[in-house]
């Protein structure tokens, strides 16, 4: 079960199967969007990027450290629209970490790049994201542990049958 404004956000993105998995340490979530999302950025915020893409079907692993960052590794179907030489190109997003900075804002790390070469950008934003983020990995945490198994292993939730809690 997810709550009723994860459920919305996810149908409004056009999510339609969603898939935990557990793993070593980590575990792995799968979605299928029925299309591509893009989601506008402020360049002048935002280290250059002016959109983030995400492809129909994205994959990440994701887990929490001890003192509340929140990974997400091995990033699939993301990418940032970023100004790069003087024009805008597509770097694919492999890594983002999300903490508490020292003032409670949350700082957010992302690691991204256009093939060999990549590079880790911070940047701050308000403390809402990071309080979201831990909703997000609450609830996803609470779907890998449901019943929504079908091979004892893998949580799926296919959204047109969703149970809103």
């Amino acid at each position: 079960k997810i709550g009723p404004k994860a459920a919305e956000v996810m149908k409004a993105a056009g999510v339609d199967k969603f898939t935990v998995e557990p793993g070593e340490g980590f575990d792995t979530l799968s979605a299928h969007l029925k299309k591509p999302l893009e989601i506008p950025q402020d360049p002048a915020v935002d280290n250059g990027v002016r959109k983030l893409k995400v492809a129909e079907d994205f994959k990440a692993d994701f887990s929490t450290k001890p003192d509340g960052t929140i990974v997400l590794d091995n990033i699939e179907g993301l990418t940032a629209e970023k100004k790069i030489f003087g024009s805008f190109r597509e770097a694919a997003v492999t890594r983002i970490e999300i903490s508490k900075g020292p003032n409670g804002n949350a700082i957010i790390k992302s690691t991204g790049g256009i093939g060999p070469f990549s590079k880790t950008e911070t940047r701050e934003k308000p403390a809402e994201i990071l309080d979201k983020a831990k909703l997000l990995i609450d609830r996803l945490q609470n779907l890998k542990n449901s019943n929504n198994t079908k091979d004892g292993k893998t949580s799926s939730l296919d959204l047109p049958n969703l149970m809103i809690g």
